[in-house]
């Protein structure tokens, strides 16, 4: 999860910011959402007894009238992708089908938006929708926080602003069915905003379910994609449920008496450059780069007299014996807005070409190779064999 602060330095810090501010929720909740899951586990207690001295400021009122009427300052909501909208970003789609269980697309109306740079180092993905009005965050926690928890976010939620004190009024909440198996807990709240338009609050839903992978959780914040027109939750939860694949059950593992494999007939080396050549070629029949790193290799070339290397940003691909795809690693250093649109388009590049003709038999299940961007072509080397 990366780096975070120490526990008691991150207290301490609450204590001050009470003591200057008084905004005890919101310190004490942009705090918990630093902090790995163990460590915001043990901060949770503590930030009850701080907040219990401040007069509380999370849990819900009775009705709008408990919202701040004072002066609201102006709420502006932070902007935290920059995927190309209505197309799925396969970034987000690889994190949403790994860790949700989600459909690798979205329907008509909806696409996956990549929250990477946003979110880093938490994993993420968003659904976004125009024309539902819809704009949903899946956060990956390493444990079980986002079910077990849940009343906690609702306080404040993830990467969502809201105007003066933390002060939310509880709408309704539910438990849904999915698909998977699983249970869907979710709050609807109304929080306070600039007194613009037609209502001085708008409407948030934050929700939980347990993730594929055993042990963790997806805590999802949905809110209007234009926060000037009515948000319904109902489209929130019809998306979540259309995206749920049926979870396999697991069998009980049988006792198999082991086949002695036979002998893999290997591919020479002189048939694997071959294939290199002829995967060079797909990859760069079906490679299109955006403008902006167009533009980027031409000002190189201009600047240095030389085609531009595109070192920070590269993918890793593994195929088996049948050309298929297997494994498909972003592998970029430095996530860069040029970067991100490199690897995207070596990523649209791979998938277009589906399956590689002639794939090599390697010793191991999949013959690994990798994909780097110079100038306006794909370069392709075997793992292991890189000279770029």
């Amino acid at each position: 999860m990366g780096s975070h602060p120490d526990l008691n330095t991150v207290i301490i810090g609450i204590v001050l910011s009470i003591e200057i501010s008084g905004d005890c929720q919101e310190t004490v909740m942009d705090s918990y959402y630093k902090l790995p899951a163990k460590q915001a586990l043990s901060l949770t207690f503590c930030s009850l007894l701080l907040l219990s001295a401040c007069g509380g400021g999370g849990g819900p009122q009775t009705g709008i009238s408990g919202l701040n009427r004072g002066k609201i300052e102006d709420v502006k909501q932070p902007v935290l992708t920059d995927s190309v909208e209505g197309r799925d970003d396969p970034i987000a789609s690889a994190v949403a089908v790994k860790y949700a269980g989600l459909s690798k697309s979205t329907p008509d109306g909806f696409w996956y938006a990549d929250l990477k740079k946003a979110t880093a180092p938490t994993k993420s993905f968003g659904v976004y929708s125009k024309t539902s009005n819809l704009k949903m965050i899946f956060l990956v926690f390493d444990d079980n926080t986002a079910v077990s928890m849940l009343p906690n976010f609702a306080g404040k939620p993830p990467y969502t602003e809201v105007a003066g004190l933390i002060n939310r009024v509880e709408d309704s909440k539910g438990e849904e069915d999915l698909r998977s198996g699983d249970k869907f807990k979710w709050i609807l709240s109304e929080y306070p905003k600039r007194p613009e338009g037609k209502t001085d609050f708008f409407r948030a839903l934050v929700g939980g379910f347990p993730s594929t992978e055993e042990g963790k959780s997806i805590l999802v914040v949905a809110r209007a994609y234009d926060q000037d027109v009515a948000f319904n939750h109902r489209h929130a939860l019809f998306i979540i449920d259309t995206l749920m694949k049926e979870r396999e059950k697991k069998e009980e593992p049988r006792e198999e008496v082991k086949k002695e494999e036979p002998k893999k007939d290997l591919t020479s080396q002189e048939e694997i450059d071959k294939f290199m050549e002829q995967a060079t070629a797909s990859v760069n029949e079906n490679l299109s780069l955006p403008d902006k790193v167009a533009k980027a290799n031409k000002k190189y070339q201009e600047k240095n007299g030389k085609v531009k290397k595109w070192t920070d940003t590269h993918l890793e691909v593994g195929i088996d014996s049948e050309g298929k795809l297997k494994s498909l690693g972003d592998k970029t250093k430095v996530p860069t807005e040029e970067n991100k649109l490199v690897v995207k388009a070596l990523i649209e590049a791979v998938q277009a070409v589906g399956k590689f003709a002639d794939a090599p038999v390697v010793e191991s299940d999949e013959f690994q190779f990798t994909v780097r961007l110079k100038g306006d072509k794909a370069v392709l080397k075997r793992v292991g064999e890189e000279k770029y």
